[in-house]
């Protein structure tokens, strides 16, 4: 047993406080609750059916029996009650959702109102749908509890209601649990894109902010609106960019006419060393050319003086022939060894002044 009848003179049926819960399930019509006070009027309160409370945080709560308590009390009958102790959710779900009047999607949807489970975030629709179940009620599918509990978890409440507006238009027949579902899925995509677009604009706005305040303070006193304001960051940013590429394209060509006068300069300095080193070369080539012109005058002159056809006239050809003569190159020329050229001008040097004593004294 989970629970016990009580004496319907312990407590004042009538006053006591609906469970929220409870309220998921409508109530009655007038018409309907009026045949079910004749019935019971005429043929007696059906004791299988008790209206069932139970205590919470010390109070008296109704927990099941909201059309029969209402029936009593348009006949004046004091209806039996029973005390539940198992779970007030368990027990209204117990009582409510046996009702064959409901459909299966309005049995997921206040299964899930009872039981919203936790929402979780999926890839795709499927997964979205399978990963927020966690229990269903018996005869309903997973499938539809997971929906249901998508729809839950996905739309809006306002402050004062405990669920969204949609599960109870579920709950109520007003939608079906597949209508609502779809309605939900293309909310949340719109939700979505919209959170997307307001994050894609509070970026945009931050970025203008920190490169162009002024922008932004227009924007925060609604002088300009944020596409303005882009518009206008976009066009500074282009007046930038072309102005960096025009102060880029000077530098390069700035570079470009260093290089070249660069190079114009290194070529004329190319060319100067090129001609100094020409005319040295020219230099050396004439030096030598008269040099070996000298040499070769004084080597004739040697073989004059050897075979003694001449003698020196001059201190110049004296000075050449200590500065030119290379034996060696006259040796191998005219012929001669150096002891016989030594013992020839020797003996002319010693016959000279006799010859020029005879001159002297000659008539």
């Amino acid at each position: 047993m989970d629970g016990s009848n009580m004496n319907n003179q312990e407590i004042n049926v009538f006053e006591l406080t609906v469970h929220e819960d409870a309220e998921i399930f409508d109530m009655w019509s007038e018409e309907r609750l009026d045949k079910l006070a004749t019935d019971i009027k005429e043929n007696g309160f059906d004791p299988r059916y008790p209206l069932t409370v139970s205590e919470i945080d010390g109070e008296w709560v109704l927990i099941d029996g909201r059309n029969r308590r209402e029936a009593c009390r348009r006949i004046d009958l004091i209806p039996p009650v029973y005390i539940s102790t198992i779970d007030p959710k368990l027990a209204i779900a117990r009582s409510n959702l046996q009702n064959h009047d409901q459909t299966q999607g309005q049995k997921a949807m206040r299964w899930a109102m009872l039981y919203p489970g936790e929402g979780k975030r999926g890839g795709d629709r499927k997964s979205n749908i399978l990963s927020i179940f966690d229990s269903e009620p018996e005869g309903v599918s997973k499938i539809y509890v997971a929906k249901a509990r998508y729809i839950w978890h996905k739309n809006p409440k306002l402050d004062s209601e405990k669920h969204p507006q949609l599960a109870k238009d579920v709950a109520a027949g007003l939608l079906t649990l597949t209508e609502a579902y779809d309605l939900t899925q293309r909310d949340v995509k719109r939700r979505e894109e919209e959170e997307a677009i307001r994050k894609a604009n509070a970026a945009k706005l931050a970025d203008v902010r920190v490169r162009y305040p002024d922008l932004a303070a227009l924007v925060d006193d609604e002088r300009i609106t944020l596409t303005d304001a882009v518009a206008s960051s976009e066009s500074r940013d282009l007046e930038a960019q072309k102005e960096a590429e025009r102060l880029a394209f000077e530098a390069a060509e700035k570079e470009r006419i260093a290089k070249e006068e660069a190079g114009r300069l290194q070529a004329e300095e190319d060319a100067k060393l090129a001609e100094e080193e020409r005319k040295k070369r020219e230099a050396a080539r004439l030096a030598k050319e008269d040099f070996d012109r000298i040499q070769a005058s004084v080597h004739q002159y040697l073989d004059q003086l050897i075979n003694a056809t001449c003698v020196a006239v001059n201190q110049t050809q004296l000075e050449q022939s200590k500065k030119h003569l290379d034996w060696d190159v006259f040796a191998s020329r005219y012929h001669h060894k150096r002891v016989d050229a030594i013992r020839v001008l020797t003996a002319l040097s010693n016959n000279l002044p006799v010859l020029i004593e005879i001159l002297e004294v000659a008539p």
